[in-house]
């Protein structure tokens, strides 16, 4: 963990890896920094009595409002970001350099790994949560990283003692593109796609099914 300049906290890849954390969530990854906090359950962290509402999340430079699946359960569960698709992170909790606009409580911002040139990869993952695929690789002008999720939460909610009767069912799927233009520039494409649906089963027996899809995109 690094420190710069006493409200600048940072996080590298392999010290994502190895915190400790539910659900492989970035978010609850940074609750173990000082001053910062989390109740367990949800995703959402504060900052000094901060409210989360009053922190600025960016991935690769580009805000993302609301970045969590299942807000409507425990408020707000997981986040739409795949841990294993983090190169790093930086949290400010003070003195915000102009770039950050009149935040009041923090900056979170994350990002994305970038192949080296001659490097690809691709792995699957399956866990008590979710299945996971990632895509990657490069060459020596352009790269490429490619990374989906699709959770499944029942089992996870029953454990807690949550209504059995809650099904939810996330997914999210990030894509980006860089493309190196000059010694000087380079032209970079990313998508985010975040959607959420869970089936209530009301006493009367009858189904209600609430979906919600949350597309971001970002070009630089």
């Amino acid at each position: 963990m690094g420190d710069a300049g006493g409200s600048r906290q940072a996080l590298s890849e392999e010290e994502i890896q190895t915190i400790p954390q539910f659900g492989e969530d970035v978010f609850r990854a940074v609750t173990r920094l000082p001053g910062i906090t989390g109740n367990g359950y949800s995703a959402r962290f504060t900052i000094r009595g901060g409210e989360q509402e009053e922190a600025l999340v960016r991935l690769d430079g580009v805000e993302l409002f609301e970045p969590f699946h299942l807000k409507d359960i425990n408020g707000a569960a997981l986040s739409i970001v795949d841990v294993n698709l983090i190169e790093g992170v930086d949290l400010l909790t003070g003195g915000f350099p102009a770039e950050y606009g009149d935040r009041l409580s923090s900056v979170f911002d994350v990002r994305s790994r970038r192949p080296q040139p001659g490097h690809r990869r691709a792995s699957v993952g399956l866990s008590m949560m979710n299945a996971r695929a990632l895509v990657e690789g490069a060459d020596e002008s352009r790269s490429w990283l490619v990374s989906a999720r699709r959770g499944y939460l029942k089992i996870v909610l029953a454990l807690m003692g949550e209504d059995e009767d809650i099904d939810p069912v996330y997914s999210d799927l990030f894509a980006k593109y860089t493309q190196t233009l000059s010694s000087k520039h380079e032209m970079q494409l990313s998508l985010l796609r975040s959607t959420d649906e869970f089936d209530l089963l009301e006493d009367d027996a009858d189904e209600c099914r609430q979906d919600m899809a949350i597309p971001m995109r970002g070009c630089r």
